[in-house]
């Protein structure tokens, strides 16, 4: 599914004509309707701006994360991920310290 799609499908899910989610988002209703018919690719901003409203990620959007919204146990593995990359860039200690108060 391309980004056309995933935008006309949440912009319909929202029950959102072109011209609402155009105004909500500040672009102009015909190019709303340029990037779902895949003639044209948003900017940067305003592919964050549509992420935002909708609460996906920039991923789903452009197609390289195939869910709408992650799952719990998927965030908490994306959040040990993150943390063990984190300790092992800055060479923390992930055990605390016996004497730390």
């Amino acid at each position: 599914m391309e980004l056309g799609q995933r935008l006309k499908r949440l912009r319909m899910q929202k029950g959102m004509t072109q011209e609402q989610l155009a105004e909500v988002i500040g672009i102009s209703r015909s190019a709303l309707s340029m990037y779902e018919l895949n003639q044209r690719e948003p900017d940067l901003s305003t592919l964050i701006a549509i992420a935002d409203y909708f609460s996906v990620s920039t991923d789903y959007l452009l197609g390289r994360y195939w869910k709408q919204h992650a799952t719990k146990e998927e965030l908490q593995e994306l959040i040990r991920m993150v943390i063990k990359e984190y300790q092992q860039e800055y060479n923390i200690d992930p055990k605390p310290d016996d004497n730390a108060k």
